[in-house]
């Protein structure tokens, strides 16, 4: 599969939920895609104006479209700035998943995919009381239609399957 379809199957993934914006630079780095999505939680009694809670959940991801496998963005220092850039912190934050995608064409090998499946970052804002943020790191090897992530991404790298999207995407539009 070409980067241009696989792109464009994940832009109609995100249609739905996140707001998109195409070739974005963060930190000086150019991504193809990026997306965003902020959820808010409300609990209330008989009334809106009376909250027992409320909080906010969010997702950044970052799609980086390869031809060949580049670990330069894979450093923690890297994903903590990128955390510091892109994360609003206030009372309503609760949890932020920062999602990440490489997409690469010619292929992964296996000390790359393992590279990745060991990888962590997480960060806690005021020991929990003001949230935290996650890193899901997820490798797609567009050749061999095989999706490797770190432990965090697991939940959520079928969907980053190149087979399935197609699926999802045929199915949609059918």
């Amino acid at each position: 599969m070409k980067s241009e379809e696989y792109l464009k199957l994940l832009r109609e993934l995100y249609l739905a939920h996140f707001n998109m914006e195409k070739d974005k630079e963060i930190l000086d780095r150019h991504f193809d895609l990026y997306a965003f999505c902020e959820v808010k939680n409300e609990k209330y009694i008989a009334h809106q104006s009376l909250k027992i809670y409320s909080y906010n959940d969010y997702e950044h991801c970052l799609v980086d479209m390869q031809t060949e496998f580049n670990d330069s963005n894979l450093s923690r220092e890297f994903f903590q700035k990128c955390a510091a850039e892109l994360i609003e912190i206030n009372s309503q934050h609760h949890q932020t998943f920062l999602t990440y995608v490489m997409a690469v064409e010619e292929g992964v090998s296996r000390e790359q995919a393992a590279k990745v499946k060991k990888f962590k970052f997480s960060k806690s804002y005021w020991l929990g009381l003001k949230g935290w943020c996650d890193l899901r790191l997820i490798l797609v090897d567009l050749k061999s239609h095989q999706v490797y992530s770190n432990k965090k991404g697991r939940e959520i790298a079928a969907k980053y399957d190149p087979d399935w999207l197609k699926a999802r995407v045929d199915e949609i539009y059918r």
